[in-house]
């Protein structure tokens, strides 16, 4: 294992069979993600892939069953108590909300709102991430970004997973079986997070 910059990854050309990126783009600028993806494909051989797992549905709320309009108002209520606030009063005003899995919250000078539409949010924009425990900051990316550098820097998307239940059987069965840990509807038509497979093809 060797520690290095994610924007300029210490390999030489054409190294590797695989590189895997997760989670990785929330931490970067717009420029810093294109030089990660850059370095992404110069570091593969022909054919070889780079697999990106990357935080997708940012305007889905995510919750362990609770109904969403519940979920949203428990958000807005605790976001209405921060101005301008920081990373840490972030986190510890809203990680007490247990129910609520997954949630994009942005704040708007010293108003911090809910993101219900991703067309609130630019490239580039910091946002924070709900998350089970925890409350993140990070960089907005849409998937749609990532793929426009893949295409930029000679790779070609072959794959784009974004893992969900197939039905709401299938759904109603996972939960008959995790009473512990419960998830909402939502988890059915969307997914918290996408995986994107390039191949590096030949010259």
């Amino acid at each position: 294992m060797q520690l290095g910059d994610a924007t300029n990854v210490p390999f030489d050309d054409a190294t590797f069979d695989i590189a895997l990126s997760i989670n990785v783009g929330p931490l970067l600028s717009v420029q810093q993600l294109k030089q990660h993806v850059h370095h992404a494909a110069r570091i593969l051989r022909q054919g070889g892939k780079a697999i990106f797992g990357i935080p997708d549905s940012f305007s889905t709320l995510f919750t362990s069953g609770i109904p969403t309009t519940n979920a949203r108002q428990s958000l807005e209520k605790a976001a209405a108590s921060l101005s301008n606030p920081s990373d840490k009063e972030m986190a510890e005003c809203l990680s007490p909300l247990d129910s609520i899995y997954r949630a994009t919250l942005v704040s708007g000078g010293a108003h911090v709102s809910v993101v219900l539409s991703e067309n609130q949010l630019r490239p580039g924009q910091k946002i924070w991430r709900k998350l089970p425990g925890i409350v993140v900051p990070n960089i907005y990316h849409p998937v749609q970004e990532y793929e426009e550098l893949l295409r930029g820097s000679g790779l070609t998307l072959s794959e784009k997973i974004r893992p969900h239940f197939a039905s709401h059987e299938e759904w109603k069965s996972y939960n008959g079986t995790n009473a512990d840990r419960t998830l909402g509807e939502e988890y059915v038509k969307h997914s918290p997070y996408c995986i994107l497979t390039a191949v590096k093809e030949a010259a």
